[in-house]
Parts: structure tokens; sequence; C-alpha cells
């Protein structure tokens, strides 16, 4: 679903409020309309309508949700987020709270190359602290910050989604997007736990092809897609199970929220190997 699809459903059941029907759907096409027509002010959404006034400043974390709900047109969102990774036209940057978004926004316009040499030095820097939990800052030692955060864990939930490619589809994992964003590495391996066991992953990745080891738990069904490189570049062929292999056109998984229709593989229960040429 899409946050349009969201705010229909939400409408349609009164999961929140009760209020009339069609409100939300009308306030996201409503939003979007607004969002748009200032656009274009600094090349960003603006961080706020204080009083009737557009704010003048620009910042990372209302631009990585404009971006993740799905507000204006892909040019705008794209033009955005590059303004909000421009230390010379960005105000206000994410900090250890919202980096999660400003990444998964970067991943669903597949602008997230950088992102992994800003997690090793960001969380690198804790590890050389010898720290056993995540910070509430990167400044949390001279700043007399906390030292155990939840969000600060996100990484685990980035590289989930890139470096392993899994993102659900559905509810436990039921049906799960398979879609690896390698970034630098050349190889991955790494699980996660669902209600119906691990799902497991490795992959081995050369300049020619990609080799990815795949277990999918009981009852549950893998859409799996080439994956998406930094340098653009595609592989053209699929094999499944050593035998080449016809995908067809599904719903795969760009970040947690967002969906894109690709030539992609559906795999049952049971241990793979999928092959990219």
């Amino acid at each position: 679903m899409n946050t349009q699809d969201d705010a229909a459903f939400i409408s349609r059941h009164d999961l929140v409020y009760d209020r009339p029907p069609g409100c939300w759907q009308d306030g996201f096409v409503q939003g979007n309309g607004s969002l748009g027509a200032v656009f274009f002010a600094r090349q960003a959404w603006p961080d706020g309508i204080y009083d009737g006034q557009v704010s003048a400043r620009v910042s990372q974390s209302t631009n990585a949700v404009a971006v993740l709900a799905g507000f204006g047109t892909e040019v705008q969102r794209r033009a955005a987020m590059t303004t909000a990774l421009d230390p010379r036209r960005c105000d206000v940057h994410s900090g250890m709270n919202m980096m999660a978004l400003l990444h998964e926004a970067l991943q669903a316009l597949g602008m997230d190359a950088a992102v992994p040499d800003r997690i090793r030095r960001t969380w690198g820097r804790m590890l050389e602290h010898g720290a056993t939990t995540t910070w509430e800052s990167e400044e949390a030692l001279e700043r007399h910050q906390g030292l155990c955060f939840g969000f600060g864990a996100h990484p685990l939930n980035y590289l989930a989604r890139t470096a392993l490619g899994v993102v659900p589809l559905e509810p436990g994992y039921r049906r799960f997007s398979v879609r690896l964003v390698p970034h630098d590495m050349t190889h991955v391996r790494g699980s996660i736990a669902t209600p119906r066991g691990l799902i497991e992953i490795e992959a081995t990745r050369t300049d020619a092809s990609l080799t990815l080891q795949l277990t999918v738990p009981a009852d549950c069904e893998a859409v799996v897609a080439a994956p998406r490189l930094d340098s653009g570049s595609t592989f053209a062929n699929i094999t499944g199970d050593n035998n080449p292999a016809a995908p067809h056109a599904r719903p795969v998984a760009s970040c947690t929220f967002l969906r894109e229709t690709l030539p992609a593989l559906c795999m049952t229960a049971g241990s793979h190997e999928v092959t990219f040429t």
C-alpha cells in the first residue's frame, strides 16, 4: 500500500477517529496539493507553516517524511532530498532519533549509496568507545546524554532491508520481498526471525553476478527481484534453483512503506539458490 491507499483504508474503516467517511483520503489529496504548491521555494518542502507564513528553513526530517508519504512528483522528491543533503541549503539536519526516516527516504529513491559509510563512521565511533548499546546522539559522551536508546539501533533495520534485501509484504512475513541493495559489500549473511521461523540470506557478489542462498520459512512466500546496484547497472538474467526462470511483474518493496512493480520470482518454503547475471 502507499500513503493514499492507507488514507483511503482508514477512511473506509474509521480506524482512528469518528470522522466523516473519506476525510482522511480528502486530507491526503489536499495536503499533497498544498505541499506541492510551496515546493519550489527552495527546491524542498519547507520546515512548516506558522501563523500562515511559510518557514524559510529546510530540514532533512521534514523532507524525508514528505518523501515517504509520497507527496509531490518523483522529480520533486529527488530534488528535495538533494537539497536536504546539501549543507549549504539545508538548515536542520536529522538527529539520531530521526535518522532512520532520512536513510529510508534515501533508500526509497535509490539515493542511499553513501549511507553505509555514514553508518560506519557514526556507529563505528560507538564501537571504538566500547559501546554495547546505541547512543542518544553522536556526541552523547560529550553532552552527557543517554547511552541506551532504541532508535539508535536503526542500522539493523536498514541493513536488513538493504544488505539482506528483506521487507515484509504481509503481516508476520507471510509474504516478503527480497531485493538486495549490496552497496559496496561483496558478501552478506544474516537471518530474520518471523513467527514461522527464520528467513536466512547469504549472498556473494562479483562484478558479473550475484548468487543468493535463501531459506523461506514454512507457509511463507518470497518475492525475489534483481538487486539494485549503486552503479545503476542491472542483472539481465535470473536463474532459480539451477533453472532459467521467467520472472513476472510483481509488487516489490523499495523500502518499508513504498512498492514498485518489477520482474520477480515467487519462491515457497524451503532452501533456494538464485543467481543473477
